[in-house]
């Protein structure tokens, strides 16, 4: 599955206008959510299963969380009525926040003995 959704992210931004018009943004975030939703899924089956001693979270998996989390927020933030310069820069400091988010919870699955 993760195949088939790297593959069709890949065309996603191929075919994607290399300047897209803030709709084409905003739909482009979107699609990506659709896409993405598995990766929020297989992660909480791997917190739920690490949790109960059975296995333990792949980073791969964290990561995949973190970017539906990215493109699911750019799809919000995009929602706005703001000029295309101001959501481009909130869009750039979620995305920052995010990367903090991952490395708080890649450290906090370590130190518990959870993380691949």
């Amino acid at each position: 599955m993760k195949e088939i959704n790297d593959l069709t992210l890949k065309l996603i931004e191929t075919l994607a206008e290399p300047n897209p018009s803030p709709e084409q943004k905003k739909l482009r975030a979107l699609i990506k959510t659709a896409l993405l939703s598995d990766n929020l899924l297989a992660f909480a089956n791997e917190v739920r299963i690490a949790f109960n001693g059975l296995g333990r979270v792949d980073t791969d998996t964290v990561k995949g969380a973190i970017e539906y989390a990215r493109v699911h927020n750019e799809a919000q933030i995009r929602s706005i009525a703001l000029p295309d310069e101001e959501l481009d820069r909130l869009v750039q400091q979620e995305n920052n926040r995010l990367t903090e988010v991952e490395i708080w919870i890649l450290g906090a699955l370590a130190h518990l003995g959870l993380l691949k």
